[in-house]
């Protein structure tokens, strides 16, 4: 196994979008950084536009637990230890409001955007506990604010975006349980939000580039132990209420 002399983070959904932007700040914030994508060619892709050295691809499928168990077998080949995860793999579309939406869409938006990230986690805890960061951060949204959505001049009021609001609300709940679990610990689990960026997810109707909300993300994710608060939701404006 070849040494990794530098803190090492794993992100899913790397290849695009605001996962991409993320790995390629850390990577210039001296992270060695797996890029996470369900399609290898469309990673490899992605790192060769970034440009690194100090990347390497995973097939990784976060709704697929033979897909997770095989990326930490990959992992393993190069290191026993990571700082730093990422969950950022996420679906989403306009659906329909609550007493409309289809069982089925949101069924597998959960298997992505929550499901995903719970099982994705669990693998690499024990390779997170042997790293020195100890960092997880969830990729969440506005949208899965209780607090926000209850409040009528909030601007997605009454959204139709139901089923991937309340994967996000879960993907928060999560957040709030796995950072008192492992607080003990030294770990830092939070929540982020963005903001309203462009990406393939809203058709590039967003009031932000994925590069700003990359450098947002990899903020968080790269701050130093010891400086980082746990069990937060935090937003550029600073933190959101669950």
């Amino acid at each position: 196994m070849a040494q990794i002399n530098k803190p090492i983070a794993v992100i899913s959904g790397a290849n695009k979008g605001i996962g991409f932007e993320t790995a390629r700040e850390l990577i210039k914030k001296g992270y060695f950084v797996f890029i996470g994508s369900r399609d290898i060619a469309r990673g490899e892709k992605a790192r060769d536009e970034i440009g690194a050295q100090d990347s390497l691809v995973i097939q990784l499928d976060v709704s697929n637990q033979e897909s997770i168990n095989n990326a930490v077998v990959e992992i393993l080949k190069h290191t026993d230890s990571i700082d730093v995860l990422v969950n950022n793999s996420g679906i989403g579309k306009a659906s329909d409001r609550a007493s409309k939406s289809d069982i089925n869409d949101i069924k597998s938006t959960f298997d992505v955007n929550f499901y995903g990230p719970i099982l994705l986690t669990q693998a690499l805890i024990p390779l997170l506990r042997k790293g020195k960061e100890k960092n997880i951060v969830n990729v969440s949204s506005d949208l899965g604010s209780i607090g926000m959505n209850a409040y009528p001049e909030y601007k997605l009021f009454n959204n139709c975006y139901f089923g991937y609001s309340m994967s996000k609300t879960a993907l928060n709940a999560f957040t709030v349980h796995l950072a008192n679990e492992l607080m003990s610990e030294g770990f830092k689990v939070n929540a982020v939000s963005p903001g309203y960026t462009r990406t393939d997810m809203n058709s590039g109707t967003g009031d932000k580039s994925a590069n700003q909300a990359g450098q947002f993300v990899a903020r968080i994710a790269s701050l130093p132990p010891g400086n980082i608060p746990t069990a937060s939701y935090f937003h550029e404006g600073g933190v959101l209420p669950w």
